[in-house]
């Protein structure tokens, strides 16, 4: 059913962009008023359709994915239970409390958001570089010099913040062993007068979890904007084009134009969305590498 939503989400959004193009060729160029309502309630039901259809599949994905993290929860706390004593002797609690909160919470983010929305902005990716290449190959080659820079500028990006969520999956399993001791063993720390070794103790684990988020933070913040400054770019381009009447040396109409810019911000929109997704990707991938890792470490 999400995979079925998608696709239809993604075909609904085309047709906007192309009803349009029959609104200004058929209609506004010519100053004709025949057929106008109906291509507006046309129109009108195409956005509709595709914000409808967006709601439905977001709201399986997300009903679906609390499903299976109730289960991972409870197997997951099971499977803590099971375990011999050795192993809670040789790894710290706060590091599997850890496990069991914080990074299950992550993969929540990842299941009932994250995956849906990559898959959707990749099918729309395909489905509208498929519908720009037919309405126009010429303006596609226009637009292809930014795509490509795009794609590369996205690619930097998501090795560096793969690297940096990984750290910071490590360093919150890092702080919250540090909690968990100190609070536990309050007590003893008073009795010996260690507070302020146990408190630079925390600091640093503060320190360095501190600098692995801003660094992944800085990846996350400058991607957007580049990608948006790459988008903007072709589309100036592409205004050019139409304001040097090029176009119409190369048999495009002022219509086709229009339809091509709309598919082209449909396009763009998706890559620069996809930054934020990919760090509630790479955050839970980070998540699942800890888990993966806390299992062969208790079956060793």
């Amino acid at each position: 059913m999400v995979v079925l939503g998608v696709l239809l989400s993604a075909a609904a959004e085309l047709a906007p962009p192309l009803l349009l193009r029959r609104i200004v060729d058929d209609c506004l160029a010519r100053g004709r008023s025949d057929g106008l309502l109906l291509l507006a309630v046309l129109y009108l039901a195409a956005v509709g359709c595709a914000n409808i259809l967006g709601f439905l599949t977001g709201y399986l994905t997300a009903y679906a994915a609390q499903g299976a993290l109730h289960d991972l929860r409870v197997k997951l706390f099971a499977h803590l239970l099971c375990l011999p004593a050795g192993y809670h002797d040789q790894n710290p609690v706060g590091d599997s409390i850890s496990r069991c909160t914080n990074d299950v919470e992550t993969i929540s983010a990842l299941f009932s958001a994250g995956v849906t929305n990559v898959m959707a902005d990749l099918v729309r990716l395909v489905a509208v570089l498929c519908a720009m290449v037919v309405l126009s190959p010429v303006l596609t080659a226009v637009t292809l010099t930014v795509i490509v820079p795009a794609f590369l500028t996205a690619r930097f990006f998501q090795v560096r913040v793969r690297r940096a969520e990984r750290d910071t999956r490590q360093a919150v399993g890092v702080l919250n062993t540090h909690l968990q001791e100190t609070l536990t063993g309050a007590e003893i720390i008073s009795t010996f007068g260690r507070q302020s070794a146990f408190a630079q103790r925390f600091r640093q684990a503060l320190r360095t979890m501190l600098r692995v988020s801003n660094r992944s933070t800085l990846y996350s913040s400058l991607y957007t904007p580049t990608m948006t400054l790459l988008a903007s770019l072709a589309t100036a381009l592409l205004l050019w084009a139409g304001a040097a009447k090029l176009p119409a040396g190369w048999g495009v109409s002022i219509g086709t134009l229009t339809a091509f810019i709309l598919l082209f911000q449909r396009f763009s929109r998706p890559i620069a969305a996809l930054g934020d997704e990919w760090q509630t990707v790479q955050a839970a991938l980070g998540s699942v590498w800890k888990m993966v890792a806390m299992r062969l470490s208790s079956s060793v």
